[in-house]
C-alpha cells in the first residue's frame, strides 16, 4: 500500500524538479519516473546544482564577478550523483574549496 503522505512529497519534488528543469535545462532521473506506478519509496532526493563549479563558481566556488562570495554546498554538483547520497562528495569538495580560498583570499 502507497503511503499517501510519501506519494504527497513525490508529487511535490517531481514538481519542483519540473520547474527547475525548465528554467535550467535539466531532465528527471530514471528513478523519479517510479513515482508515476506508485512503487513504495522511501528515498531521500538530494537537489543539486543551481550554482554549479566551473559555470556560475570558478573550480574552487568562488562566484563569478562578486569577490567574496563563495558557494560550497549541494548546489556546486552539476546534474547527479549517480544515485548516490551527495553527502560525502560535497563534504570533500568544501574541504578542498576552503583550503585554497584560505590560502589564496585572506
Amino acid at each position: 500500500k502507497q503511503d499517501k503522505g510519501q506519494e504527497l512529497v513525490n508529487a511535490v519534488v517531481v514538481k519542483v524538479l519540473k520547474q527547475l528543469n525548465k528554467a535550467n535545462g535539466g531532465f528527471l532521473s530514471g528513478i523519479l519516473t517510479l513515482f508515476k506506478k506508485k512503487v513504495k519509496d522511501d528515498a531521500v532526493y538530494h537537489p543539486l546544482g543551481g550554482m554549479v563549479i566551473g559555470n556560475a563558481t570558478d573550480f574552487f566556488g568562488r562566484v563569478k564577478n562578486y569577490d567574496g562570495l563563495y558557494i560550497n554546498d549541494g548546489s556546486l554538483m552539476p546534474g547527479s550523483s549517480a544515485c548516490t547520497n551527495p553527502s560525502f562528495t560535497i563534504s570533500a569538495i568544501a574541504e578542498r574549496n576552503i583550503e585554497k580560498i584560505i590560502a589564496e583570499d585572506f
